[in-house]
């Protein structure tokens, strides 16, 4: 079949029927049991397989490192905030500029070596779960990262529902479910 046959099958059915793809009782259902066979995977694998946790490596450990070094600045940036408006706004003078040059200097290392993605996200996660920034303490971004690994293969499942069908759509986000990497 060429493309354009296919642009025109497709265009052939209804808009209700093309909108309603994804939307129906079978699939929200479907999609919470794969989200809780992902989800169940994933946390067995993470807590109770067994496995050594890395959490001690070089890159984790930095990591860490970088969403400690974010964290208090975060904090020590939310006494300052007056100073920081003026500086945004061009009226602090130069020498209270450079106390502020000096509060944000630990994320110096975070802009030029780690980038602040995933220190962010580890921050977020021991935020979400209110523990504190260890590396005893791994179970916060473990856990989140569990949930957004679950959660894109109902992602998964709702774009194969969207761009074939409700077989393939499921079939495709259980198999991401399922899938272990």
């Amino acid at each position: 079949m060429t493309f354009a046959e296919l642009k025109s099958k497709k265009n052939s059915i209804p808009r209700e029927e093309r909108e309603e793809k994804g939307t129906s009782l079978v699939f929200v259902l479907s999609t919470s049991l794969i989200f809780l066979l992902a989800l169940s995977i994933r946390l067995w694998f993470a807590f109770f397989d067994g496995h050594e946790t890395i959490i001690f490596s070089c890159d984790a450990s930095e990591y860490l490192r970088c969403a400690q070094s974010l964290s208090q600045v975060m904090i020590s940036s939310w006494a300052h905030l007056p100073e920081l408006v003026q500086y945004w706004l061009g009226l602090l003078p130069a020498e209270k500029a450079s106390e502020l040059h000096h509060l944000f200097e630990p994320l110096k290392g975070l802009a030029t070596q780690a980038g602040p993605t995933f220190p962010a996200f580890l921050l977020v996660s021991y935020l979400i779960c209110g523990s504190l920034i260890s590396a005893e303490n791994g179970f916060a971004p473990v856990l989140l990262q569990s949930i957004l690994t679950s959660l894109s293969c109902v992602l998964i499942a709702y774009t194969g529902t969207r761009c074939w069908n409700l077989k393939a759509g499921l079939l495709a986000g259980l198999l991401a479910a399922v899938y272990p990497g």
